[in-house]
């Protein structure tokens, strides 16, 4: 893979976002529209969730995409050889592909269920509807501050610990490791 370009990064605060002109007053002003019970339906709720969610969660550029998708490049890790006895009945190739499918599968449905985490069924129909088309990254998303801190699409932390637990066990030879 090709490694990206460094970018300067002089223009950004410390926690990686673009210098904002949005202040601390209009901050905790929008923080406050989304913790008033009752708003959640009124545009005034939606638009501050969304000017909250641009400011904490910007978008990467194309540089920085490329830097993270060649920071897991370089990070290659062997199967165990040979697979653990009894480890599994299934050819190498069918159970790279299978645990592949775990993980794709985990993270389409952790993103997904982020519209609804926390919410109750009221709640979740009540703003949802019906026939809401549920998917990674949903057309609409309930406006709190639990789902200010993801862009659509993104996982949670339940997916980055199923990656870590796997990435410690891919370290350890498939042995589970209770200080790791």
């Amino acid at each position: 893979s090709i490694k990206p370009v460094q970018e300067d990064t002089t223009k950004r605060s410390k926690m990686g976002a673009k210098q904002s002109q949005y202040s601390q007053e209009q901050i905790s002003a929008d923080l406050a529209k989304l913790g008033a019970p009752g708003l959640k339906h009124q545009k005034e709720t939606c638009a501050a969730f969304e000017r909250l969610r641009a400011h904490f969660c910007r978008s990467l550029t194309q540089n920085e995409k490329q830097q993270a998708v060649y920071a897991v490049d370089v990070q290659r890790y062997t199967l165990w050889t040979p697979i653990p006895v009894d480890g599994s009945s299934l050819s190498e190739e069918i159970l790279v592909d299978r645990v592949r499918g775990l993980l794709f599968g985990a993270a389409l449905g952790d993103a997904t269920g982020l519209a609804t985490e926390f919410l109750s069924r009221e709640t979740a129909a009540d703003f949802y509807g019906d026939d809401f088309p549920f998917s990674p990254a949903p057309p609409k998303t309930f406006p709190d501050t639990h789902r200010m801190m993801w862009r659509a699409g993104d996982w949670t932390d339940d997916t980055d610990q199923l990656i870590l637990i796997l990435q410690s066990l891919l370290r350890s030879d498939g042995i589970a490791d209770e200080r790791d």
